[in-house]
This record gives structure tokens, C-alpha cells and sequence, in this order.
């Protein structure tokens, strides 16, 4: 079974951080991967994996946020169902993660490997 948590490193040096994923696959395999996603660590919660509920944001950016991280770990969990486990590792995390947010950058690989030759 695999679990996903998305999470901040907080430090005092640095006013926003990227959110990080982290993959569990049963008690063996924990990958990490890096979004380009930034929020100030006063704003994130890494209990809920979302922003802080009290934090004054407009309810739409807020909802957009934790949306894209929830669809993120969606699209991770699709992926990880097509791929064999040997080829789970940290570039296939940081691949999924780069799919996600530039799929443009794949879509001449998809076409390519979808022609059949006559």
C-alpha cells in the first residue's frame, strides 16, 4: 500500500518553501520529490497537508492551493498503478511531479510512442 504526504521543511532563513512529497511504499521504499509550489511556513499545516484554515486568504485561492496538491497526489497514485515497482524511485517521483505541472513538455513523448509504424 502507498501513502503520499505533502510537507514543508521550515527554516528560520527562509521566508517561503517549496512543498515537498513524500512517497511510502509499504515499509521498504520512502522517495522524496520537490513541487514548485511555495507558502510561508506560518501559512502551511503539515498535519492537515494544506493551508492553515485560520489564515486569511480568499476561500478560492485557498481551495485552488490544496486542490492542486490533492490532485498532484492523485495523479502520483494513477501513475504508481501503470508502473512496474523496480522503476519507483526518486527521478520517476521527480518525473511525475514535473508531469504534472508541465505536461506539455511529455506530450511529444506520448505521441511518439503512440504511432505504430505501417
Amino acid at each position: 500500500m502507498a501513502t503520499i504526504k505533502a510537507f514543508i521543511r521550515t527554516s528560520v532563513k527562509v521566508t517561503e518553501s517549496n512543498i515537498r512529497i513524500r512517497l511510502f511504499i509499504g515499509n521498504n521504499i520512502s522517495l522524496y520529490g520537490m513541487t514548485p509550489k511555495k507558502i510561508s511556513s506560518d501559512k502551511w499545516s503539515n498535519e492537515t497537508e494544506s493551508i492553515k484554515s485560520r489564515i486569511v486568504f480568499d476561500d478560492k485561492i485557498r481551495n485552488n492551493f490544496n486542490n492542486d496538491i490533492a490532485n498532484l497526489k492523485a495523479a502520483i497514485f494513477k501513475a504508481l498503478e501503470t508502473t512496474d515497482k523496480a522503476d519507483v524511485n526518486t527521478l520517476w517521483l521527480e518525473t511525475e511531479i514535473d508531469k504534472y505541472y508541465h505536461p506539455e513538455k511529455y506530450k511529444l513523448s506520448i505521441l511518439v510512442q503512440s504511432v505504430q509504424p505501417i
